[in-house]
């Protein structure tokens, strides 16, 4: 079954820097408050977002496809992103799976820093991740929690 171009949401920065393109977790879409809410306080940082659904997604199933399936999707998405960036960087990361499937993408060649400014060796790539929960995993301290959001760590 060939990979078709994935839905997609773009969400806008003002003065855009930059673009980020935003996977979503294994268990849930693109259309999550959580993303939702994270691509508008990106956005609001001058960081444009684009956020994609996999394929798997699209079609209603709840197994997330296999690696080499998310990662195609990955790629085709990347693709969208430069498409609008006009030529601004672009980041690619994700929630949870998209952003190990970003990673992914990125080890297996995918420049997910593409900045035509740099020249071609210096096109670097790094997935990252975005976690939806407080450190700790369920009930995770509430005090840790509160001192990380203050920027106090663990001396």
């Amino acid at each position: 079954m060939p990979i078709e171009q994935p839905r997609t949401i773009w969400t806008p920065a003002a003065t855009p820097r930059a673009v980020l393109l935003l996977g979503h977790g294994a268990g849930s879409p693109m259309t999550t408050p959580f993303l939702g809410a994270f691509a508008t306080a990106i956005a609001e940082l001058g960081v444009s977002v684009l956020r994609f659904d996999f394929p798997y997604m699209e079609a209603g199933r709840k197994a997330p496809d296999r690696a080499p399936v998310l990662v195609e999707a990955t790629r085709r998405a990347f693709n969208l992103a430069v498409a609008r960036a006009d030529g601004r960087p672009v980041l690619a990361g994700g929630r949870s799976m998209g952003g190990r499937i970003a990673s992914m993408a990125t080890a297996g060649g995918m420049p997910a820093f593409m900045n035509k400014w740099l020249r071609k060796d210096q096109d670097r790539a790094a997935g990252a991740g975005i976690s939806g929960r407080r450190p700790g995993g369920r009930g995770g301290s509430d005090e840790r929690y509160e001192q990380a959001n203050r920027g106090g760590g663990n001396e």
